[in-house]
């Protein structure tokens, strides 16, 4: 249960973020681009699936102690990553 609820925060704040840095919170009554974020965000939300799903497969008993060790920890690094990138391209295109 802890594990879905801190993927569910992590999601929601990784939808936030990028909301955030294509200017949703300065024009939100006339944010046009918000068919584009549909297909975004269904993959963001697919992508925190297959990561906990792929973290519950491959789950050891190395991995007690720590849920995302291994190619889990690397791939949720590599998507945080991208998603910082994302961010800072938009805040620099927003602005």
């Amino acid at each position: 249960m802890s594990e879905a609820s801190f993927i569910l925060s992590s999601f929601s704040i990784s939808i936030l973020l990028m909301l955030i840095s294509q200017g949703w919170t300065i024009d939100f009554q006339n944010f046009e681009e918000l068919d584009i974020f549909i297909p975004i965000i269904l993959f963001v939300a697919s992508l925190h699936i297959m990561v906990t799903a792929l973290n519950q497969l491959t789950a050891d008993y190395e991995e007690k102690y720590h849920y995302f060790d291994g190619i889990t920890g690397y791939i949720i690094i590599f998507f945080r990553l991208g998603l910082y990138v994302y961010f800072t391209y938009g805040i620099y295109e927003t602005y």
